[in-house]
């Protein structure tokens, strides 16, 4: 069962998105965002954009739920302002500009661990480079700057900046 919509009208989280070149939504149900999935937290995803001539994909991480980062890159690929928060919106905002009808299917890659003040280690960005460098086919959006890049997760652990946050509360 197919149904067409606008992003607005747009109120599931069990179903597969495609977003064809005229702004409207195909929704396609099945549980792809589905309850389990979309709660899941410290995850490793994989997002795969499929188009009539090619197929790409991109690896991403979340430390928070799933659901969550996918609302977020969601409106990076409808608010045109958001256009270059990620390599995924990039591509996907190229397709639009090439009025190219493609669609998006999400699976859970990995769970990890975040940074962690005990192991001083943050297992969820390691998983998420294991799969940008050594299953670069499962991660072909993702640019290779993002291996050097720090843990953003470690920052709540240091002291300068929890001193900084509770400055401000």
């Amino acid at each position: 069962m197919i149904f067409r919509m606008t992003l607005d009208e747009f109120h599931t989280d069990k179903s597969r998105i495609v977003l064809n070149n005229d702004g409207a939504v195909i929704i396609m149900f099945f549980y792809s965002i589905s309850f389990h999935m979309g709660l899941v937290k410290e995850v490793v995803y994989q997002a795969t954009i499929t188009t009539a001539e090619s197929k790409e994909t991109y690896v991403g991480l979340t430390a928070t739920e799933f659901k969550t980062r996918w609302r977020n890159h969601q409106m990076s690929f409808k608010h045109e302002s958001k256009r270059n928060d990620t390599e995924l919106s990039k591509h996907l905002w190229r397709l639009k500009d090439e009025k190219k009808d493609f669609a998006i299917s999400w699976k859970i890659l990995a769970k990890a661990k975040s940074y962690s003040n005990l192991t001083k280690r943050c297992n969820l960005c390691n998983t998420e480079k294991f799969y940008i460098l050594y299953k670069p086919d499962m991660a072909t959006l993702n640019r290779r700057n993002e291996l050097v890049s720090t843990c953003r997760h470690r920052r709540k652990f240091l002291v300068k900046f929890n001193r900084i946050l509770n400055d401000q509360s």
